[in-house]
């Protein structure tokens, strides 16, 4: 079996997980900065200025619901960053949990959900795992007891 410098004990690398929650990440920081500039018109004065008598009253119509069309840009982005972030997190948790780590046999029994830890390594006195064992496996499948040989 080739050494690729990782250990066949330790959890593979799950590439897919973290660009999901960087693009995600990204996608809430572009939706903020809509939020941010949306919201913009919230710092204009409440006067409208100089306008003609006549159509002072539509001007201060006009910039009260720029105001709040803002406001609810503001809120529906914020609202949307929430969503997306919580669809990532639950996204990559399920996705780590869908691996579940299967002790070879002549190893003790482990709890189960068990995951080995980074850095991890199994104590000198545990027997070598068979060759070719494969130590993770989908979780859907059913758990291998370690002590059946």
């Amino acid at each position: 079996m080739a050494s690729t410098g990782r250990r066949s004990w330790q959890a593979p690398r799950d590439v897919l997980t973290p660009a999901v929650v960087a693009l995600a990440a990204l996608l809430a920081a572009a939706l903020m900065l809509v939020a941010l500039v949306a919201n913009l018109v919230n710092l204009l004065p409440a006067d409208p200025g100089y306008v003609d008598p006549a159509d002072r009253e539509q001007a201060v119509a006009d910039l009260e619901r720029a105001r709040q069309n803002g406001g609810f840009v503001a809120l529906g982005c914020l609202l949307a960053v929430a969503a997306i972030l919580a669809a990532t997190l639950g996204w990559a948790r399920r996705r780590s949990r869908r691996r579940a780590f299967r002790p070879p046999p002549g190893w003790p029994d482990l709890p189960p959900g068990w995951r080995p830890y980074r850095g991890w390594t199994p104590p000198a006195d545990w027997p070598p795992a068979p060759e070719g064992w494969q130590f993770w496996s989908d979780a859907a499948e059913p758990a291998v007891s370690s002590t059946a040989g």
